[in-house]
Formats: structure tokens, C-alpha cells, sequence
């Protein structure tokens, strides 16, 4: 009965240090500020989300919808996924994600619509629908998306720290738009046979067409932030846009070209396509050798950090901290997982910016490897049972000296060895410098 009493206390205990150790790392990610201001703007976005899609789809509602987001229920989790060396904050990644799905797609409804109209009036509707096509949806909705990595580049920019970072953004944004204009075109049809025909245009065989375009964006804003040049700071990001706009009227034109136009088009898109899968492959090892090599020795065993970079373990680990405590534990071991990489990165910019790789007077490296401790005794007491036992060891090691007589290890401050009698000199502390 002892021994179930005591289990049950290990048991309690561990459970009652992951939700702990959870909630510190929260108060590390995000403050009390940032989190009021993200559940305003959350709300706000959501609102006008729900009046659009009322207002394109009708009583149509949850067959358009849950065909809109079938495209999203397979990239955004391979977007985490391949952002799984260092994990961007979740809250922002969500906002993101509802900015191009609500605000974006308002702005270049409204926008788009109106200057339609307006040249329809003037030159004609064929002259009209070419501009509203080729034009002014190119250049409105590509502005609209690329607001929020404007406002990311202002105001969050550590957030921006690679070019998949970039990517990951920006297929966030680009798959929240491509959500509500893909509710916006099935609702047009009038079957159901028209709609699953769109789907498998839109939803199937083009469904990364708008991150692709607003991933130019977003990599002109991380070459900006890399470079030292005035000159590189300015036109990345001009440029970077002009490209988007470019390739995304380029998509929209194709059509007044006949099917050699659409062929053309689709060729140097998926050309395109494929040159950002090599990028983002080789950011992804990239990004682990920076874990590899910059986690400071002493936090976690290697066997652990590489544990990282297989989604077999990771998946094994995330199983057996939910069967060892639900939920929470599996949150508390991603939130491990997130800091052991933060930590790593961090040391990684110092070390970029000519600095110490790890200090003590790093305030925010020093709580770092604080969360790392009490994480890893969450996730996993008998790993912290041992590195506080080897802890214990070097300062054990570090306050012995040896016997030059018979090699045998005694206290720093002992005058007279306890193996041998040998008579240590005053001056032999190996601690203080100072006479025993």
C-alpha cells in the first residue's frame, strides 16, 4: 500500500509539473498585452468572416464550406510541420491565416468589384472584365495579402528570421484568401456538378497558387531584413511584390491566350512550385543543423536533440506523454520541444551578431534553459533525475583534488590526505587560489 501511495504522489506530482511548466513557457511566448490584443483582433476578423461567407454562400454554407477547407485540412499541417525546427508563435500563424480569409478577401471583393464597374462603365464590359481579371486583381490582392507581412516585418520581425519562415507566412495568408475566394467561386455555380468541377480546379489541381504568388513577398521582406544595404532594405520588398503581381496576373491572363497561354502558365508556375520545394528542403536542414550545433551542451543529451529531426520519434514521444498524461502532458512536451529550438535560434543570432553564444547576463537565454530543465522533468522525470545527478557530479568533481602521492581524490580545503597521510601545502587549493 506504501508503495501505490507513493506512485500515486509521482504520478499527481508529475501531472501537476507539466500544467506548471506549461504555463511558464506561455508567460515567456506570449505576455498578458499580446494576448488581449490578439483575441480583439481574432474577433474582429472572425466577425467579417462570418458575414462573407453568409453572404456568398447562402444556405450552401457547410457543403462550400467544408470543400474550401479540404485543401486546408492537408497544407496547413505540412506547413507546421516542415516549420517544426522553429516553430513560429501559433497565435500568429492563426491571425495570419484569418487575415487573408477575412480582411484580404473583403478589401479585394470591394475593390475589385468597384474598378470592374467603373472601366465596364467607361470602356466597356469586356474591357471591364480584363481589367478587373489581369489588373486590378493582380495588384489589389497581393496588397491585400501582404499587409499583414508588412505588419509582421514592422512590428514582429524577429518572427521573420529565415526565408522558410517567409514561406510558411505566406502560405498561411495565401490559404486563408484562397478559403473564402473558393466559397465566393462555387457558390456561383448552380449545381452540384458545377460545384465539384470548380473544386477540382480551385481546391485540387491549383490549390497553392496564392501562397506561391505571395511567397515573392515575403522572401523580398527577409532579404531586406538580412541586408545592411539601404538600397537592398528598399527594393526587396518592391521588388519582391512586383513579383507576385506579376506571376498572379500572369495566372489570370493566361486565359486570353487560349489553351497555349493556360499550358504556358501552368508549366512556369509548377516550375516555379518546384523551385520553392527545393528552397524550403534546403532551409529545413539548414534549420537543423542550427539545433545540432548551437543547443548549449549540458541542457539535453544529443540522442534527445535528434529525436527532433524524425517524425517517427516524435510521434512515439507525443504517444507516450499522452498516455502518461492526456493532453496537457502532449502540450507540455511541445512546448519542450519549441523551447529546446528557441534556445538553440537565439544562441544562433548572437552568435551571428558577434556575440556570446550564452551568457548569463542574456536575460531571455536564462529563462530559456530554465523552462528546458522543469520541461524536460515534465516530459520526462528519469532524463532530469540524470542530468541533475550529473550536475551534482561535476560540482563534486570541481571541489575534489588529487593526492600527488597516491592519486587518490580528496576535499579541496583537506590539509592531510585520509588515504595516505601525505601533507598538502597551503597553497595547493584548487578552488580559491588562497592557502588552505
Amino acid at each position: 500500500m506504501a508503495a501505490g501511495r507513493a506512485q500515486a504522489d509521482v504520478t499527481s506530482g508529475r501531472k501537476g509539473r507539466l500544467l506548471r511548466a506549461g504555463e511558464r513557457f506561455a508567460t515567456i511566448v506570449v505576455d498578458p498585452r499580446t494576448k488581449r490584443r490578439t483575441l480583439a483582433v481574432t474577433g474582429v476578423l472572425l466577425g467579417l468572416l462570418v458575414l462573407q461567407l453568409g453572404f456568398f454562400a447562402g444556405a450552401r454554407i457547410p457543403l462550400l464550406v467544408a470543400l474550401a477547407l479540404l485543401p486546408v485540412a492537408v497544407f496547413v499541417p505540412l506547413a507546421l510541420w516542415i516549420d517544426r525546427h522553429e516553430p513560429e508563435p501559433r497565435w500568429l500563424l492563426f491571425v495570419t491565416f484569418l487575415w487573408g480569409a477575412s480582411a484580404a478577401t473583403a478589401v479585394a471583393y470591394v475593390l475589385n468589384s468597384v474598378g470592374g464597374e467603373v472601366v465596364g462603365i467607361g470602356l466597356g464590359a469586356e474591357a471591364g472584365d480584363i481589367y478587373g481579371t489581369s489588373v486590378s486583381a493582380p495588384i489589389v490582392e497581393e496588397l491585400a495579402k501582404g499587409a499583414v507581412l508588412l505588419f509582421i516585418f514592422v512590428r514582429r520581425r524577429h518572427a521573420l528570421s529565415g526565408v522558410l519562415d517567409a514561406l510558411v507566412y505566406a502560405t498561411m495568408v495565401g490559404l486563408g484568401f484562397a478559403t473564402t475566394e473558393n466559397v465566393l467561386y462555387y457558390a456561383r455555380e448552380e449545381d452540384l456538378a458545377g460545384v465539384f468541377g470548380t473544386f477540382v480546379l480551385r481546391g485540387v489541381l491549383t490549390p497553392l497558387l496564392h501562397p506561391l504568388f505571395t511567397a515573392m513577398t515575403a522572401i523580398g521582406l527577409v532579404l531586406a531584413l538580412r541586408s545592411s544595404q539601404r538600397r537592398v532594405q528598399i527594393g526587396a520588398p518592391v521588388v519582391g511584390l512586383l513579383l507576385a503581381i506579376g506571376l498572379h496576373s500572369l495566372w489570370n491572363s493566361a486565359d486570353l491566350a487560349g489553351l497555349a497561354g493556360t499550358a504556358f502558365a501552368a508549366l512556369f508556375c509548377l516550375a516555379l512550385l518546384a523551385g520553392m520545394i527545393v528552397v524550403v528542403r534546403i532551409s529545413m536542414r539548414q534549420e537543423a543543423a542550427i539545433v545540432r550545433d548551437y543547443l548549449p551542451t549540458g541542457i539535453v543529451d544529443r540522442d534527445e536533440v535528434e529525436k527532433l529531426f524524425w517524425a517517427r520519434t516524435r510521434l512515439a514521444d507525443a504517444w507516450a506523454a499522452f498516455r502518461s498524461g492526456g493532453w496537457r502532458a502532449v502540450r507540455a512536451r511541445d512546448d519542450y520541444i519549441r523551447s529546446l529550438s528557441a534556445l538553440a535560434f537565439r544562441n544562433h543570432r548572437a552568435a551571428l551578431a558577434s556575440a556570446q553564444s550564452e551568457t548569463d547576463s542574456d536575460p531571455v537565454s536564462t529563462r530559456y534553459r530554465g523552462e528546458v530543465r522543469r520541461l524536460l522533468a515534465a516530459v520526462s522525470p528519469t532524463e532530469a533525475e540524470a542530468e541533475r545527478e550529473g550536475d551534482a557530479a561535476a560540482e563534486l568533481s570541481a571541489a575534489l583534488k588529487t593526492c600527488p602521492d597516491c592519486t587518490e581524490q580528496v576535499k579541496d580545503a583537506a590539509r592531510v590526505c585520509r588515504h595516505c597521510g601525505y601533507r598538502f601545502e597551503p597553497a595547493t587549493s584548487v578552488a580559491t587560489g588562497q592557502p588552505a
